[in-house]
């Protein structure tokens, strides 16, 4: 004997409409449909302005990092500004410690004024060697000048120390010292130095 198996039928269009009517099926409706709503808005509007201001967030950030190291650099032009201003009277002095030119007639001229006034003879004097060459930016040129000297060592010093303090940049390179060649019984040495002088 045959048992039939009851079928079900799927709701009518109608019934599906009815029961959307119905209060709780209305409540889950809106909410979903509030939901779908409030993702798409949060997506579209929120999500924008979120970004947005994120973005700015780090732009303001980085602006007050850039703003600092503006404010340290404008400070320090200000001290190079008024350091300037102290020494602006006084820039005539590099100009003679450090000529743009050799001026070897001034370099030999402050040679002979210093040994004149600490009592020194000079038996010889020649400009062994001008550095003409351009070099590298920030590094000076130079020019040597050798001399043969009689003094006593006292005066030598003398001479020595007043070259140093006239105001052109210069030093000595090498010092040799020695007896005079015939004995006379004074105390004059006979001295050979290099003397360097530096221009830009």
């Amino acid at each position: 004997m045959k048992t039939e198996t009851p079928t079900r039928s799927l709701p009518s269009l109608k019934h599906i409409i009815v029961s959307l009517k119905g209060s709780k099926t209305q409540d889950y409706t809106f909410t979903t449909m509030f939901f779908i709503i409030f993702s798409i808005f949060v997506f579209f509007a929120i999500r924008p302005a979120l970004s947005t201001a994120i973005s700015l967030n780090k732009q303001e950030a980085d602006l007050k990092t850039l703003d600092g190291k503006y404010e340290l650099l404008i400070g320090q032009i200000v001290q190079i500004q008024n350091a300037l201003r102290l020494v602006r009277d006084k820039l005539y002095l590099i100009d003679e410690a450090l000529p743009a030119q050799p001026y070897m007639n001034i370099m030999m001229s402050d040679i002979q004024e210093s040994a004149k006034k600490n009592n020194i003879s000079i038996r010889k004097i020649d400009i062994h060697r001008i550095n003409l060459v351009e070099t590298e930016k920030n590094l000076f040129r130079s020019m040597v000048v050798n001399v043969e000297l009689g003094s006593t060592f006292d005066d030598f010093i003398k001479f020595e120390k007043d070259l140093i303090l006239q105001r052109r940049l210069k030093k000595f390179k090498t010092i040799n010292i020695g007896r005079e060649d015939v004995a006379s019984g004074s105390a004059t040495l006979n001295i050979k130095a290099e003397i360097e002088g530096y221009y830009l």
